[in-house]
């Protein structure tokens, strides 16, 4: 949950790496795991969404050393359930969304179907079973512009009545957000959310508030949607979003805004340049909270989530560090360090385990700032299970399952992988 994450039990410690792949899904407890924590409605209803948002921090526990010299375990650490090469080229996202029981499902007892879904530079989004990996849906080209896809979030509030699937809001280069339909493999809203010429660099959805999305525009102007009459809208593409607030100060700041998050409620947007800068808005304001230096080198900020206590933000770095950000502070750092993955690419809270961040490497590292440990104790581990498609392919996106029962991995050369708790 929000202090401590539910999914992933702990891991052994001092375990080697190289576990072996699994072959089976155990997907009735993921279905019950989903079901418990985002029971299904005939709408699939904010109240969902809200309940599931205490839940889809991902906990996988402890990790040890790659040099270890323990005896090798065949348990413990994540065990890869698929690998599929989904796009031609960079995976840009991952979401997991949630497959609705239909009336003609009731009373069977087949549960909640997890998937995936994930959006690369090839613009086109594609939708895959949890189970084997199988493609359920893959949107027609053109169907979401023919710019590259820059960001992807799941959410009920957009989703017309009796979808099996939550509906998808697309970020776009050319500079619009689309709402599609899986289920109708259609777009069924659209929001012209900034200039072509800048595109959306980022966006993000509240989890309490599902029916609110930011939108961060490369050039820095950020903006706040209503998007929960978009499925109900026949007026127009972008007659069902609502414009509710806007941050235009930043487009002074010479640097590409290119990630984003936000809190629970969508009381605070929080960004990430490629010249090292985070800025921190509260929509209720005409100006940023304030905006900081996170990586000193001036590299790129290419990830950003906030910790479970709320006052602290992760940031992922280009540097190949990690950086804890005093939200009461005005953004400074409290904490940093070299995970040893090479060049990050993104970060996942991991409930009351710290953070997961990809790196260019092809390793997933966990590192926990909060252990009570001296500094020396405290240093990352690479997580055990989880490896690249072929050699020289680096992690380029990742996402934490509801119930935190599954991560999922996008690499650089556009194959998806799933990973689980390897029991």
């Amino acid at each position: 949950g929000e202090g401590g994450g539910a999914g992933l039990d702990d891991l052994d410690e001092f375990e080697q790496f190289g576990a072996d792949e699994a072959t089976e899904l155990d997907v009735d407890k993921l279905n019950a795991d989903d079901a418990a924590v985002n029971p299904p409605t005939p709408t699939g209803g904010a109240k969902d969404a809200e309940k599931a948002a205490d839940d889809d921090e991902v906990n996988v526990g402890d990790f040890a050393e790659e040099n270890s010299h323990a005896e090798t375990l065949t348990r413990g650490g994540l065990k890869r359930l698929w690998l599929s090469k989904c796009h031609g080229i960079s995976v840009g996202t991952v979401q997991f969304t949630t497959r609705h029981l239909s009336s003609s499902d009731a009373g069977r007892g087949g549960g909640a179907e997890p998937a995936i879904a994930s959006v690369g530079r090839d613009s086109v989004l594609r939708v895959h079973s949890l189970q084997l990996g199988d493609q359920l849906h893959a949107s027609a080209v053109g169907s979401l512009g023919k710019m590259s896809l820059s960001g992807l979030a799941v959410t009920a509030a957009a989703s017309a009545p009796g979808s099996k699937f939550l509906a998808t809001l697309v970020g776009s280069r050319d500079g619009r957000v689309y709402a599609y339909d899986v289920d109708g493999g259609a777009t069924v809203g659209r929001i012209d959310a900034h200039d072509a010429r800048d595109g959306v660099g980022a966006l993000c959805v509240p989890r309490r508030e599902p029916g609110k999305i930011f939108t961060a525009s490369s050039a820095g102007r950020i903006r706040l949607w209503d998007v929960a009459s978009f499925a109900h809208s026949r007026a127009g593409p972008s007659a069902g979003a609502s414009f509710i607030a806007e941050l235009g100060e930043l487009e002074s700041e010479d640097c590409e805004w290119i990630s984003a998050c936000c809190d629970d409620r969508g009381s605070l947007a929080l960004v990430g340049a490629d010249e090292g800068l985070v800025a921190a808005w509260d929509p209720r304001r005409k100006r940023a909270s304030w905006i900081a230096e996170a990586c000193p080198s001036g590299r790129e900020v290419t990830g950003l989530v906030l910790m479970p206590d709320g006052f602290r933000v992760a940031v992922a770095c280009k540097d190949g560090f990690a950086r804890i950000l005093e939200l009461r502070k005005c953004g400074e750092v409290s904490d940093d360090r070299d995970l040893g993955v090479g060049s990050l690419t993104c970060v996942l809270a991991n409930g009351s385990r710290g953070l997961l961040c990809g790196g260019r490497t092809g390793s997933l590292a966990a590192w926990d700032p909060d252990l009570a440990a001296p500094a020396a104790v405290r240093k990352p581990f690479r997580v055990r299970g989880v490896e690249a498609p072929s050699r020289g392919v680096g992690v380029s996106c990742a996402a934490a399952a509801p119930g935190g029962s599954a991560l999922a991995v996008g690499w650089d050369d556009g194959s998806v992988g799933v990973y689980a708790e390897n029991r």
